[in-house]
């Protein structure tokens, strides 16, 4: 659930951020979907605008639940073998690993997907954490000289994504964490490569390493409540 304007979590506590969102969802008319994965069967179901439950839908699955938001992709994302170790300044200057991937771009009828470019800054000090994500993406286009080979000097307009853990924790555990990530951006435009970044997004991850789960949480009849 989302919070009204102006309306914030009382402290800066996982409960607490818990307490609002509940209290959100059972005061206001906002869609809302759940999903379980018990080991053999994916469980969905959805609350309409009007509050009421749809029917619960059950799937017998060998794939675990690949949540939008989650631990993993914040901390160490999917880099692909397409990857290759390089050396620049930043990763010069703090010590750390840059691997840089071009992904694939594509073709349709006569649009053109260029390819992205993405630098990933890997803290060896800090269980190879991705403290630093850049994506630098351009839109798609109706340009065949890309086809031939033939690269425009001028490859127009683009943008910049930055992903920065800028804050790091250490749990009992021993291990590294993100604690808070902050997301800028350029916009699409054609002095990408020079604009400022401006901050679009933060997320902030309340860590757990000894979670206690109620008693049948994963029990499908519970999802609702």
């Amino acid at each position: 659930g989302g919070y009204a304007e102006g309306e914030v979590p009382s402290g800066d506590s996982l409960e607490s951020i818990m307490e609002l969102s509940q209290a959100n969802l059972k005061n206001n008319k906002t869609s809302v979907s759940i999903d379980l994965f018990n080991g053999q069967y994916q469980y969905s179901i959805d609350r309409n605008e009007n509050g009421s439950w749809n029917e619960l839908s059950e799937t017998k699955t060998s794939n675990n639940l690949m949540p939008t938001e989650y631990l993993g992709h914040n901390g160490w994302p999917f880099m692909t073998s397409a990857g290759h170790i390089i050396e620049d300044d930043y990763a010069r200057e703090k010590n750390l690993i840059c691997v840089e991937r071009f992904q694939q771009g594509a073709t349709y009828e006569d649009i053109i997907s260029l390819p992205d470019r993405v630098l990933y800054y890997l803290d060896p000090q800090k269980d190879y954490l991705c403290i630093r994500k850049v994506t630098e993406s351009y839109p798609s286009r109706e340009e065949k000289d890309w086809l031939t080979g033939n690269v425009p000097q001028d490859i127009g307009n683009g943008s910049i994504v930055t992903e920065d853990i800028t804050e790091v924790v250490q749990a009992p555990n021993g291990h590294w964490y993100p604690k808070t990530i902050e997301i800028k951006q350029t916009g699409i435009r054609a002095d990408y490569k020079d604009a400022p970044l401006k901050l679009t997004s933060t997320k902030k991850i309340y860590l757990d390493t000894n979670p206690k789960f109620p008693e049948d949480i994963f029990n499908p009849e519970n999802l609702t409540k």
